[in-house]
């Protein structure tokens, strides 16, 4: 029994980590290819439009999946009570669907600016209807990760054909509004038969809104917290500026979250293990911890210093040059990523595992109202600029106060000498990425030759420092190889 059990622990932590990879390899794919087609403006007008349906469709949600799979799992065994959980959360879902539309609706009718964006946001706004209809969380209850991965995989191939085939010019953006909602929400179409093999669950007006009403609302403001922290940005600086500064904004956001994606898969790997441990091995914990940190270290230094020096060739490169206003916002959005990193490390790792979410609501709030009294602050006179200045102050301002909650949890061991090692590390790289601008006239070459250069140098220069984390990678590459043999 327990054997099966942790097989398919080690089966579904698989199954998600494939997930997570095509979660950011699509977009790798997809994103310079849609940023260069639709343009700045189209772009800016898809981002827009998105950031404004992104607080309706949080409202619709009202914090369901989560509180879903949490109180699912603990009851799914019993067939009377999952079908009357299912069809309550269902039917709030449909509810807060209809009032989230509602809401949407007149502020179209009574604000100009989003009324002029209406074909957009309405497109967009399915996803509403396919999230409340999609009840993916039974799916999560029932730990059926294997179709959720096969289903996303599929969905996705099927819009990256979309986008090749029908995303032709820059008039094409009410079609890639479809298919975006198509990449994120299409597979909830085929969910809400499927998920009748678990729960045969149905629409009720007889609900225990004193039971599930309270921890919804809780759940819904840290989403709430967390979507205007992350949105603020774009939603306010459409409404100061040009679909082409919030599209050269956006582009730059996105390449910024794309890095971050990929140094913070590390991070979710990490939490079941460090979810394990927490409970039954606090020095392992403790140890992992370390280790974990170090780890983010080593990738995100070089990361941002390269980002940083190389800001202007990645965003021709990736977008052409109309995208290059955004130059300035990239190299400030790029430092953001160290405090970024760590809060990721803090909250996911920490705070969420020791069951402090409220802790993480309060500093998530916090941040949001800063960032976005930052943003009426210094938009007007500082445009994109003043933007990712914000997003910094956010991003660090968040990390401390996580820190200083995790404090009561457990001591975080900073180990300084190899975080100087990474510093010192990055020096080499900082020379070969402005050295390849100066004497590399081609862009692809230049992104192409700092990375490879940029990588050996680094590692070497960890050898040489015989920097832990690398000598241990070295010496269980060699174990493996010996063992194979």
């Amino acid at each position: 029994m327990c054997m099966h059990k942790s097989k398919s622990i080690k089966i579904n932590a698989v199954l998600n980590t494939i997930k997570q990879l095509c979660s950011i390899i699509f977009p790798l794919i997809t994103f310079p290819y849609v940023s260069h087609v639709l343009g700045s403006a189209g772009f800016g007008k898809y981002s827009f439009s998105n950031s404004v349906v992104s607080y309706f469709l949080l409202l619709a949600g009202l914090g369901i999946n989560t509180y879903a799979v949490r109180e699912g799992a603990k009851i799914r065994d019993n067939t009377y009570r999952i079908k009357e959980l299912c069809s309550e959360l269902f039917s709030i879902n449909i509810l807060s669907m209809i009032l989230s539309y509602a809401l949407l609706v007149l502020v179209a009718m009574f604000n100009n600016k989003i009324n002029s964006y209406s074909p957009y946001i309405a497109v967009l706004s399915l996803a509403i209807l396919l999230t409340a209809i999609g009840t993916e969380w039974i799916n999560t209850i029932f730990e059926d990760f294997f179709y959720i991965t096969c289903r996303y995989i599929v969905i996705q191939a099927i819009a990256l054909g979309l986008m090749f085939a029908f995303i032709r010019s820059k008039n094409d953006v009410i079609i890639y509004c479809f298919i975006a909602v198509l990449a994120s929400y299409g597979g909830n179409i085929v969910n809400l038969f499927y998920v009748r093999k678990y729960v045969k669950y149905r629409f009720t007006l007889k609900l225990q809104l004193k039971k599930h009403l309270i921890p919804l609302l809780v759940l819904f403001a840290n989403s709430l917290a967390i979507t205007i922290y992350v949105n603020s940005d774009i939603t306010m600086l459409g409404f100061y500026y040009s679909d082409s500064v919030v599209g050269q904004y956006s582009f730059a956001g996105k390449i910024n979250s794309i890095l971050k994606q990929l140094i913070n898969a590390i991070v979710i790997v990490a939490i079941p293990r460090m979810s394990y441990f927490f409970v039954n091995d606090k020095k392992r914990y403790s140890e992992l911890l370390s280790k974990l940190f170090s780890a983010v270290s080593a990738l995100v230094f070089p990361i941002v210093v390269g980002l940083f020096i190389l800001s202007q060739p990645i965003l021709i490169l990736l977008g052409g040059e109309e995208y290059i206003g955004a130059d300035h916002a990239l190299r400030i959005l790029s430092i953001a990523i160290i405090t970024a990193m760590y809060a990721s490390i803090v909250s996911s790792c920490i705070l969420v595992i020791g069951n402090k979410e409220k802790e993480c609501l309060i500093s998530t709030t916090f941040t949001s109202l800063t960032n976005i009294g930052l943003n009426f602050i210094l938009l007007p006179n500082w445009g994109i600029e003043g933007a990712a200045f914000t997003t910094i102050v956010a991003e660090t301002l968040n990390f401390i106060i996580q820190l200083w909650y995790s404090r009561r949890i457990v001591h975080i061991e900073i180990k300084w000498k190899e975080i100087v090692q990474y510093v010192l590390a990055c020096i080499p790289v900082a020379f070969i990425c402005t050295g390849s601008m100066l004497l590399i006239d081609n862009i692809l070459l230049v992104v192409i030759t700092s990375v490879v250069l940029s990588v050996f140098a680094y590692f070497i220069c960890l050898i040489i420092f015989r920097n832990p984390l690398v000598i241990e990678a070295i010496n269980l590459v060699i174990k493996q190889l010996v063992r194979n043999k």
